[in-house]
């Protein structure tokens, strides 16, 4: 299956996460982001901060159900894996530490 719509370029995908932080659209995957933000000790902050000052590396990729595209905003510390849907809302996927105690 294909998304109907062609992947965001990292702007847009920028614009959509910082768009989502004024609005409250964010949105946490429960419970697989949030467990894992448990387990790798990143916490709503650190999420909040990688979407904000972060960028967007590597190419979209589709989701396995084939209707998203999603993107990684990474920091030096982290990287989240998002979705951007519509009504101004960010789905956060999951949350990965690059480095430290708690990296996979």
């Amino acid at each position: 299956m294909t998304p109907t719509n062609p992947p965001l370029t990292a702007k847009e995908v920028k614009s959509a996460a910082s768009e989502a932080l004024k609005n409250g659209g964010v949105v946490y995957n429960d419970p697989h982001a949030k467990d894992r933000m448990g387990q790798r000790k990143i916490s709503t902050v650190d999420v909040e901060n990688v979407l904000s000052g972060g960028f967007v590396g590597n190419d979209p990729e589709l989701s396995d159900n084939g209707r998203n595209w999603r993107y990684k905003i990474r920091s030096n510390r982290f990287f989240v894996v998002i979705e951007v849907w519509p009504g101004g809302r960010v789905f956060i996927v999951t949350v990965i530490r690059t480095w430290g105690p708690y990296y996979d």
